[in-house]
């Protein structure tokens, strides 16, 4: 899309040296400008597409990340709701380190990933790490 702007906009550079050189001939004259409105409705055209296309991929990132943070927000959501697969790839998410066990100490606490230091300057209820009344908790 760019290169035909640019491209479009280049063929309108030249019909305006055209049209400066043979200025006392009418007809090409007139062939110029025609062509120079023609180029211009098409690169209006152009221009609107790629501010359309530019629109749809921003509205695309901007419900992608709404997704990402609505997890960051609340894994046990999906942890709740999800088969093996997608409860392995909260754990992969959540978590840099695997969870340990040891049986006297039961659980250890693993590291969290990296992206929840985004979540520091946000009140603790943002982040729903468990159920409340949960035995885990």
């Amino acid at each position: 899309m760019v290169t035909d702007i640019e491209t479009l906009t280049s063929e309108k550079e030249k019909c305006f040296q055209l049209l400066l050189r043979e200025a006392n001939n009418q007809a090409i004259s007139q062939l110029c400008e025609n062509k120079i409105t023609e180029l211009d409705i098409k690169l209006s055209n152009c221009k609107r597409q790629l501010e359309s296309d530019e629109n749809e991929r921003a509205q695309k990132i901007q419900e992608n990340s709404q997704y990402v943070l609505d997890f960051l927000s609340n894994p046990l959501g999906i942890w709740k709701i999800g088969n093996f697969r997608q409860r392995r790839g909260v754990l992969n998410l959540c978590f840099t380190e695997p969870i340990t066990y040891n049986r006297e100490e039961k659980f250890g606490t693993p590291i969290l990933s990296p992206i929840y230091g985004l979540f520091q300057d946000f009140p603790s209820s943002t982040i729903n790490w468990y159920a409340r009344g949960d035995s885990n908790a």
